[in-house]
């Protein structure tokens, strides 16, 4: 699950309907190893692609100025669902703004190309964050962001927070929206056992004039529904820091504890952290991976069994060998106490950073994506700026697979999913030609490997 704005050897700052597809020691220790769990059986289909995607080893396309795809799912029936927005301005404290379209596209099967949906408000910009399928259903919701104030609500301020589904008719439904004088920006959405939407994110930081009034807080949310169908806010946990702090991550266990990672990017306690809250927001415990700010946790698994799978990024050496100037590097710890029971770290000689993980339905096996400026096949070099690299890991942590993709300008990818076949569907921007030729200042990509199960 997908994001705009991350830190790490830089700072990122961050459709149209006529689709052109073409070193340092640990800092934890580590507990006793578990035996590897058994995935959960899976009914969904494997995802039917539209032919010219096969072809062409993925989709890109644009209008003139920025699109950008944010955060994808595997749907039962072989429905692969992405979302972002389109026709966005990047020339803005807070991007994007201008007349931003929010956009929820389907691919499914027997369509020869996708089709959309539209989150959007005249005069205003939305953005869609995060998807998530409600259990039981599989009712599609999504966490966005707006400008505006969509009928029935009031905008807070600047960019407030939106949550809403796919209602009876088929369109996009907001149940929610809520926000501050600070611009909100929600990062991940998932369900809770007890049916409530849970959002995670941060506020960005505040802008007055021509100073920075306010730094990065990171809040986590919790939604439940009424009687008359509408979402209010059970508890809304924020944390007003000195310094700057992005929650990026979510999950949440069986008991309805939740997750939460990102990194502290500045003050006296800077680091990528991993916290759980139990199920009425109140902090349990907080673990501190390094001491350095521009690391970071980006992505947080819950596994059937209750234990954790971390990704994130780190100058430091955390597993048996540190490879360049920062690595990725994945964890599995005890969810109960936070504890590290195995780490693996891998990468270039240069600087990866991590953005997402995915766990095979099937197997079980660990799929992670991100940007290098780096190489991690000497036979096949970096094409330009950042490239996107995937590497597969095996369940109990091994490195199977890498791969890498590359155009000559900036390839950012946001988010992955894995369908029950084994392949890994990864959506970004890029300023480049990376599926097709280039647009605008960003477009949009959705990149797919074959099976890498190996």
């Amino acid at each position: 699950m997908g994001r705009m704005k991350t830190t790490g050897a830089r700072h990122i700052a961050a459709m149209t309907a006529a689709l052109a597809l073409t070193a340092c020691g640990t800092t934890e220790p580590e507990t006793q190893q578990p035996e590897p769990e058994q995935p959960a059986p899976v009914t969904e289909g494997c995802v039917a692609l539209p032919e010219h995607w096969v072809t062409d080893k993925g989709g890109h396309w644009g209008t003139d100025k920025s699109d950008e795809l944010l955060d994808v799912l595997v749907a039962p029936g072989g429905r692969l669902v992405f979302a972002g927005y389109e026709h966005g301005s990047l020339d803005a404290s807070v991007p994007p703004e201008g007349d931003a379209l929010g956009v929820i596209w389907t691919v499914a099967p027997g369509s020869p190309i996708p089709t959309y949906q539209l989150l959007n408000l005249p005069g205003s910009a939305e953005v869609v964050e995060a998807l998530t399928l409600q259990p039981g259903t599989n009712a599609l919701h999504f966490a966005a962001r707006t400008t505006g104030a969509f009928p029935g609500f009031k905008s807070g301020g600047r960019y407030d927070v939106v949550v809403g589904d796919v209602g009876p008719d088929g369109k996009l439904r907001v149940r929610y929206q809520g926000g501050s004088e600070h611009p909100q920006h929600p990062t991940r959405l998932t369900f809770d056992p007890a049916g409530d939407l849970v959002v995670a994110g941060y506020d960005d930081d505040t802008i007055d004039v021509n100073y920075l009034a306010r730094e990065e807080d990171p809040f986590v949310l919790k939604l439940h529904a009424g009687e008359d169908g509408a979402l209010q806010a059970s508890w809304w946990n924020h944390d007003d820091t000195d310094g700057s702090d992005q929650v990026l991550g979510l999950g949440v266990g069986s008991d309805g504890a939740v997750y939460v990672s990102g990194g502290v990017l500045s003050g006296a306690q800077d680091g990528p952290f991993l916290r759980k809250l139990d199920a009425q927001g109140q902090a349990l415990w907080n673990r501190r991976v390094t001491p350095t700010g521009f690391d970071m946790i980006a992505a947080v698994h819950v596994l059937p069994g209750g234990d954790l799978l971390v990704a994130g990024s780190t100058f430091h050496q955390l597993g048996e060998h540190a490879y360049g100037q920062q690595d990725a590097f994945v964890q599995r710890r005890d969810g109960a106490t936070g504890e590290v029971r195995w780490t693996t770290q891998l990468g270039t000689d240069d600087s990866d950073w991590v953005t997402d993980l995915a766990v095979d339905p099937v197997d079980g096996s660990i799929v992670v994506v991100g940007e290098t400026p780096g190489t991690f096949d000497p036979a096949k070099p970096n094409a330009g700026e950042f490239d996107v690299f995937l590497a597969r890991l095996s369940a109990d942590g091994q490195v199977r697979a890498t791969q890498q993709w590359g155009s000559a300008g900036d390839d950012h990818p946001a988010a992955v999913a894995v369908d029950p076949c084994g392949r890994a569907f990864i959506v970004g921007y890029t300023t480049g030609d990376l599926a097709g030729p280039s647009r605008g200042s960003r477009d949009a990509f959705v990149l797919f490997t074959e099976t890498t199960r190996t």
